[in-house]
C-alpha cells in the first residue's frame, strides 16, 4: 500500500514538475557561456559574449535580447543615480557597435528590448556552434553623489535553456583594485540573491565562474562600488546621444492638415466601394487575415481567432477550467491538440501553433503561458504581415505609412503635451492635440488596397454586413444546406468583433454543443453562451499571450535594501533559437 502511494506521488510530481518542461522545450542549450567586460574611463561598457551552444535540432541560429529600456525607481528611501533629462519614468542605455564574428546578423528594438539575430534564413546549424557577440554599452553605469556603481546583469534572467557552465572576466581601467567590500555577486532567478558562483578580485580585473548548472530563467548579476569621480560620465557626444535618445523633441507640424491631405489623396485613397449581401467570408484566408482585412490593422484579436479556426476544423478542443485561488476561482482554458497543421498551413498559423505545442505536447493550459508566449505572438504578427504584403492585398507601402503616420500622431501628442509642461506654456497644447487628431484621422485611412484587396474588403464587409441584417429564415436555409455553417463562420466573426450578434442570431436554431468546445458548467446549451465564452476565452487569451515580464528598475543602489538580486542590474536579458 505504501509502495502504491509512492509511485502515485512521484507520477503526480512528474506531471506537475515536467509539464512545464515540455511545455517550454528549446531547441538547443548552451554548454559554456564566457562573458568578458571592459569598463573603460568613460563609462562606456564594452561587452563580448562566446556562447558555445548545442543544437538538438536544425535550427537557422540564436537570437540574444539585451534590455535597453528601464523604469527609474522613485524611491525616496533609496538614493537616485543621475539621470539625463527624461521624459516621465522610463530610461534608455544606448547599445552600439555590435558585431558578431562569422555569422549575418540583424539588429533592432521590440518593446524594451534590443535584439541581435543570428544566421542565415537560407542555412541551418546543428550540433556545436559557437558564437561571438560584441556590442558596447553606455548609460549603465549608475552616479551617486558618494559613488559610482556598475550594477549589471552578467547572464540575464530571460534565457528558456540551461547554461552548463558561466565564466566571466570584468576589466577595470588603470589597474584598479576593488574592494572586497564593495562587491556582490548573486544569482538564481528574478529577484533571488543566492550564491552561485565563485570570484577572484586582482589589480585591474574581476574574474570567476558558476559553482552549478543555471537552469532556464537563472541568471547572474553583479554589483560593483567604485570611488567617486573615478570613473567619468561619459564624453561630450556620448553625453548628448544619450540626452537626444532619452528626449527627442517634437516639433510641432506646420499645416499639418494640407500635408496629411496631399499625401493621403496622392498615395492613400481606395477605389470605390461597392456595398453587397456576403453569406460566408472570402474564401482563401484566414480569420487572421481578415482580422487585417476589414480594419487595416493587424490585432492580437486576428491571431487568437485562428485558435477558434483550428477548433472547428478539428485541429484542437478548447476546454473551459477555473484555477482556484485563495478568495474566488480564476477562469482559465485548456487547449488540447487532436491533430497537426496541415502542411500547406500559412507561417504565422505554425509560429503560434507550434509555440502552444512544441514537441510531441498534446495539451496546455493557457496560464501556464503568461510572460512567455508574447514571443510567439511577436513573430506571428510580423508574419501576418509578411503575408498580408505577399498577396499583395495593398499598395505597396501604403500600411507601414499608415502606421507610421499612427505613430507620429501619438507621439506629437504625449511629446507636445510634456514639452509644453516642462517650458510651461501650455496654450501649446491644444494645438499639439489638434495635430495628433488630424495625423492620426488620414492614417487611419490611408492604406490604399488593390483590386484584390479591394474585393476581399467587399466581401467581409458584406458579411459583416450580413451579420447584423440577416433574420432567422434565412439562417434556417443556411443550417439546412450546411448544418456546420456557424462552426466554419464563428472565427470569422471572432476576428471582425462580431462573435455576440452572430451568435445571438442562432439562439433558437442551434440546440446542440459544439464537439471543439466543451463547457465547464451543466446548464442547457444555447450559442448566447457560446458567444460569452469565446469572448471571455478571447480576452483571458489576449491578456496571457501578450504578457511580459518588466524589465528591472535600474535607477536605485545595487547595495540598498539588502543588496543587489538576481536580474536586477542593466544587461543580461537572454535569448532563443530561430
Amino acid at each position: 500500500m505504501l509502495k502504491s502511494i509512492s509511485v502515485k506521488i512521484l507520477l503526480l510530481s512528474i506531471l506537475i514538475f515536467g509539464l512545464p518542461l515540455s511545455i517550454y522545450a528549446e531547441y538547443f542549450y548552451i554548454k559554456n557561456y564566457n562573458i568578458d567586460v571592459r569598463l573603460t574611463k568613460d563609462s562606456v561598457i564594452e561587452i563580448e559574449e562566446t556562447l558555445k551552444v548545442n543544437f538538438t535540432t536544425k535550427r537557422h541560429g540564436i537570437f540574444r535580447t539585451i534590455p535597453y529600456k528601464y523604469i527609474v525607481s522613485k524611491s525616496i528611501d533609496e538614493p537616485q543615480a543621475y539621470r539625463p533629462l527624461m521624459n516621465g519614468k522610463v530610461y534608455k542605455i544606448d547599445i552600439f557597435d555590435v558585431d558578431v564574428e562569422g555569422f549575418k546578423f540583424t539588429t533592432y528594438k521590440r518593446n524594451n528590448d534590443f535584439y541581435i539575430k543570428i544566421g542565415d534564413k537560407n542555412k541551418y546549424v546543428y550540433g556545436d556552434v559557437t558564437y561571438k557577440i560584441k556590442y558596447k554599452i553606455f548609460g549603465a553605469i549608475n552616479f551617486f553623489d558618494e559613488h559610482s556603481e556598475f550594477y549589471y546583469n552578467l547572464i540575464g534572467t530571460e534565457w528558456p535553456v540551461h547554461i552548463e557552465n558561466a565564466t566571466f572576466n570584468i576589466f577595470l581601467p588603470d589597474q584598479f583594485l576593488l574592494n572586497e567590500d564593495d562587491l556582490i555577486l548573486v544569482g538564481g532567478r528574478y529577484g533571488e540573491r543566492r550564491k552561485i558562483a565563485d570570484i577572484t578580485i586582482a589589480p585591474g580585473l574581476i574574474y570567476g565562474q558558476t559553482k552549478k548548472v543555471l537552469n532556464p530563467q537563472e541568471g547572474l548579476t553583479i554589483v560593483a562600488k567604485i570611488p567617486k569621480n573615478y570613473l567619468e560620465n561619459g564624453t561630450t557626444f556620448l553625453k548628448l546621444k544619450l540626452i537626444i535618445i532619452n528626449n527627442f523633441v517634437y516639433l510641432t507640424p506646420i499645416f499639418v492638415f494640407i500635408a496629411m491631405f496631399s499625401i493621403w489623396f496622392l498615395v492613400g485613397r481606395d477605389k470605390k466601394i461597392i456595398n453587397y449581401v456576403q453569406y460566408e467570408p472570402p474564401k482563401g484566408i484566414t480569420p487572421a487575415e481578415a482580422g487585417v482585412i476589414i480594419d487595416d490593422t493587424t490585432d492580437n484579436k486576428d491571431l487568437i481567432s485562428l485558435i477558434f479556426y483550428w477548433a472547428t476544423k478539428g485541429i484542437l478542443k478548447i476546454e473551459e477550467d477555473e484555477i482556484d485561488g485563495i478568495f474566488t476561482s480564476k477562469e482559465d482554458f485548456i487547449l488540447t491538440r487532436i491533430n497537426d497543421l496541415p502542411e500547406n498551413a500559412k507561417s504565422f498559423e505554425k509560429t503560434i501553433f507550434d509555440g502552444l505545442f512544441p514537441g510531441s505536447t498534446k495539451s496546455v493550459r493557457v496560464s501556464s503561458l503568461k510572460n512567455r508566449f508574447y514571443t510567439y505572438m511577436q513573430e506571428a504578427r510580423q508574419q501576418l504581415n509578411e503575408e498580408i504584403a505577399r498577396q499583395n492585398y495593398y499598395v505597396k507601402g501604403t500600411r507601414g505609412l499608415a502606421a507610421f503616420f499612427k505613430s507620429i500622431s501619438v507621439i506629437s501628442l504625449i511629446g507636445g503635451v510634456l514639452y509644453s509642461i516642462f517650458n510651461g506654456r501650455l496654450d501649446y497644447i491644444i494645438v499639439f492635440v489638434i495635430n495628433a487628431i488630424i495625423i492620426f484621422v488620414f492614417a487611419y485611412i490611408m492604406p490604399q488596397k488593390t483590386d484584390s484587396g479591394v474585393e476581399k474588403y467587399q466581401k467581409l464587409r458584406g458579411f459583416k454586413d450580413f451579420i447584423h441584417k440577416v433574420e432567422t429564415p434565412k439562417l434556417k436555409v443556411l443550417l439546412s444546406k450546411d448544418p456546420f455553417y456557424f462552426d466554419k463562420t464563428i472565427p470569422y466573426a471572432v476576428a471582425l468583433n462580431e462573435e455576440k450578434t452572430w451568435a445571438e442570431k442562432f439562439k433558437n436554431l442551434i440546440t446542440e454543443p459544439p464537439e471543439w468546445y466543451i463547457s465547464s458548467t451543466n446548464r442547457s446549451f444555447n450559442t448566447i453562451y457560446l458567444a460569452d465564452s469565446i469572448s471571455s476565452s478571447v480576452k483571458t487569451m489576449n491578456q496571457v499571450f501578450t504578457s511580459m515580464p518588466s524589465s528591472s528598475g535600474s535607477g536605485s543602489s545595487g547595495f540598498s535594501g539588502g543588496g543587489g538580486f538576481s536580474g536586477g542590474g542593466f544587461g543580461g536579458g537572454g535569448g532563443g533559437s530561430w
